[in-house]
């Protein structure tokens, strides 16, 4: 037997009064048959919660992912000998699928913040070491400007990053951002990488 309920998520398929792998031969090979059979052989019921189904709707269409929350429980005749079973699902695709992709999305935004934060060193580490440089420096003007500089642009950087974060959290609730393009010179840009990272590591770049 098979509800309407059941038989809706099938629309252009007749069920009822098949066997299993007859009415739903993608069936074949995934959990559901072999449960089926040990419900009925030991009278223990089983309950399943989001569990995939690979499924087609329509008759000869492409297998589609589908999750359910279901019982199978033995129903015997009235001999007392085992007859069939009742099987009880609910589809709880929408459910699943919201939950994941939430699941998706922390995972991408602790990647973000853990990679920032990793990034936020280097400038921090560099605005640092040269603080401490400039306290050793403190009576040559010359050097002292130089490196009250570098300090700037370390902290600058790392503000730039602190302001790219809250960027992406304008861009997650769908709010637009200002962009600004300009020319960039590759070769400053990386000297100043270099310099940073010879302050923090020594002259290995």
């Amino acid at each position: 037997k098979v509800n309407k309920t059941y038989q809706a998520i099938f629309p252009n398929r007749l069920l009822e009064g098949k066997p299993l792998l007859e009415a739903l031969p993608e069936l074949r090979g995934q959990i559901f048959p072999k449960l089926l059979q040990e419900v009925l052989q030991t009278g223990v019921s089983f309950v399943g919660r989001d569990v995939l189904a690979q499924l087609r709707p329509v008759p000869d269409g492409e297998l589609v992912d589908l999750y359910f929350d279901f019982t199978y429980a033995r129903i015997m005749d009235l001999q007392r000998k085992p007859w069939g079973v009742f099987a009880h699902a609910v589809d709880v695709t929408e459910k699943v699928k919201a939950r994941k992709e939430l699941e998706e999305e922390r995972e991408v935004r602790e990647r973000f913040v853990a990679a920032l934060s990793h990034d936020l060193r280097t400038p921090m580490t560099s605005a640092k070491i040269t603080a401490q440089l400039l306290n050793r420096n403190a009576q040559t003007p010359e050097k002292v400007g130089s490196l009250s500089l570098r300090i700037i642009s370390a902290m600058d950087r790392a503000d730039r990053m602190i302001r790219d974060l809250l960027d992406a959290n304008r861009i997650k609730a769908g709010e637009g951002i200002p962009i600004t393009i300009n020319d960039c010179r590759l070769d400053e840009l990386l000297e100043r990488v270099v310099v940073d990272l010879c302050e923090i590591h020594g002259p290995r770049f």
